[in-house]
């Protein structure tokens, strides 16, 4: 993919992720720990990266290993991840994602944020961002857990994915 080709893809593009089964949501959210202040949920996505910080071979890589277009919604989850740290401040919780990949040994997803991970929930004003500045990561109580999910496109028009 050409740095043209680039231009074309982002568009009003707001970010390029890891979509999560519903299923995987469930176990995520059950990780919230309990809080005077209301949690925003979220438990919905890995992010790969948002337009600023996306390379020409992540969009590269994304495009040809989204989720087809034809395929109904969550019929197709191609991306096995595995969340082994949970990290928690005023604002914010999130899970380190330890593993992202094509199931079956297949290669490994990409991500412009310094640690990969997955927003739990955010309250008093905290934004789904405030999870890259988290650095007190402890172990998931239980260990490792394992999540599906699929490369998907987010657009402020509501587009969901690109041509191939």
């Amino acid at each position: 993919m050409k740095t043209e080709e680039k231009k074309k893809v982002v568009g009003d593009l707001t970010f390029v992720g890891v979509e999560l089964s519903p299923a995987s949501r469930e176990k995520l959210l059950k990780l919230l720990p309990e809080s005077e202040q209301p949690w925003r949920k979220y438990a919905d996505h890995m992010t790969i990266g948002v337009p600023s910080n996306l390379t020409v071979d992540m969009i590269s890589w994304a495009v040809q290993n989204q989720a087809t277009p034809e395929v109904s919604p969550y019929e197709e989850y191609n991306i096995e991840l595995m969340v082994d740290m949970i990290a928690t401040n005023y604002k914010v919780c999130a899970v380190r994602v330890k593993y992202a990949g094509i199931k079956e040994d297949g290669p490994k997803v990409p991500c412009a944020n310094k640690v990969k991970h997955v927003t739990l929930g955010t309250r008093n004003d905290g934004k789904p961002v405030d999870s890259n500045f988290l650095n007190t990561w402890t172990p998931i109580p239980g260990g490792v857990i394992e999540l599906e999910g699929r490369v998907k496109f987010w657009y402020k028009s509501g587009k969901k994915n690109i041509n191939k």
